[in-house]
């Protein structure tokens, strides 16, 4: 499935965010390693699609599309690893 391909996917499942991840871990292709986000970016902004692409390791408050660390600046309490834990405030 291309780029394209998986924004359509989600449009036609009706999803409300897009979560990209297990990108840019390896060069497996001739193209470059991150060719694939970019034209998953470009296309979820022409569809007007929400779509969110995480670094490795890196956790989001869904709701919002806070990183991990953001929520936890602004008080949100994330004491665990899921972002269904980062919803109450301090």
């Amino acid at each position: 499935m291309t780029p394209e391909q998986a924004v359509q996917a989600h449009l036609d499942v009706k999803g409300k965010t897009m979560m990209l991840m297990h990108w840019g871990g390896f060069t497996l292709a001739f193209y470059g390693w991150n060719e694939p986000i970019k034209r998953a970016l470009k296309e979820a902004k022409q569809a007007d699609a929400k779509l969110i692409a995480p670094k490795i390791g890196e956790t989001f408050l869904l709701d919002s599309g806070l990183s991990r660390e953001a929520a936890i600046s602004l008080g949100f309490t994330c004491e665990h690893r899921t972002t269904s834990d980062c919803g109450t405030r301090k």
